[in-house]
């Protein structure tokens, strides 16, 4: 150790990315030092409010391990705050934004940056088996109450399972999930529903816009298909009410008359019978 020489490293400037939520891995405030020193010589500030009770490695010269305490812990205490350190007279500091993990167990994978009315742009990862949430301009104090909710409500296994469900479908729609992100932020609770096929997207508001959003490449051809089986339907139906509509041919049966309903003469008679003159009968 050269006399003199400082004990912290100096982060001035810089940036830290602290992934909250990771099962297996520690959440560190990466305060470097170049020689293990006591908890009592140490204090840890965040935006200029001392956080007394962490507790300082004496062993650790990686910074402070709040893994003890995580599951005390909103991704709104770190994401978007300046922590200082300070030993003896000694300072240095650094700024956190903080990205929340929450584990999927399907694999599903996709990215989504939602734009809304009333919050912060937020951006969402799904990779392997990990959903990473990140809001870069979240202020803490406006913004992250209504963004712990969130996560809390992400965090529902059966919420994640919707998630995961709607990501796998073939007709997901960015902006149906975007909208859904900012019920869930007001506090309303509905379930992420597969767009159907004539749903108009949120958004949508002119006829034109609703026009372009409807008629792109793989509708068309959906429905083309369906406006050609509705065609063979009613030609179908036509033919088949012409064809119980069409006359039936009956023959004509000519009845014989019944030769005892014309007037009878004796002409003569024998020993087999009389001989008999039907008038107006033609034989």
């Amino acid at each position: 150790m050269i006399p003199g020489a400082e004990t912290l490293l100096k982060n001035e400037g810089v940036v830290t990315a602290l992934r909250i939520g990771v099962d297996g891995i520690d959440v560190i405030i990466p305060f470097r030092v170049t020689k293990p020193i006591k908890r009592e010589d140490i204090k840890l500030f965040v935006d200029d409010e001392e956080w007394i009770e962490f507790c300082w490695n004496e062993h650790s010269v990686l910074g402070f391990n709040l893994s003890p305490l995580a599951d005390r812990l909103v991704w709104s205490q770190f994401n978007n705050r300046r922590f200082r350190c300070q030993y003896k007279n000694e300072t240095t500091d650094l700024f956190i934004q903080a990205a929340q993990i929450i584990n999927i167990y399907n694999g599903i994978r996709f990215t989504a940056n939602c734009t809304m009315e009333s919050h912060p742009p937020l951006f969402f990862e799904a990779k392997k088996y990990e959903f990473k949430l990140k809001c870069p301009e979240c202020d803490p104090s406006k913004d992250g109450p209504a963004i712990d909710h969130l996560i809390g409500r992400l965090e529902d296994f059966k919420v994640m399972e919707n998630v995961e469900e709607f990501w796998k479908s073939a007709k997901r729609d960015h902006s149906q999930f975007c909208n859904w992100i900012e019920q869930l932020i007001n506090g309303d609770d509905f379930r992420l529903r597969t767009p159907s096929l004539f749903e108009i997207p949120p958004g949508k508001t002119s006829t034109q816009e609703i026009r372009n959003s409807w008629f792109t490449g793989p509708r068309i051809v959906i429905i083309v298909i369906l406006l050609l089986l509705l065609f063979s339907i009613f030609v179908f139906v036509v033919f088949r009410l012409k064809k119980k509509r069409a006359p039936v041919r009956q023959e004509s049966i000519e009845l014989l008359p019944n030769p005892n309903s014309f007037e009878q003469i004796l002409i003569a008679g024998g020993a087999y019978g009389n001989v008999l003159e039907l008038v107006g009968h033609t034989p």
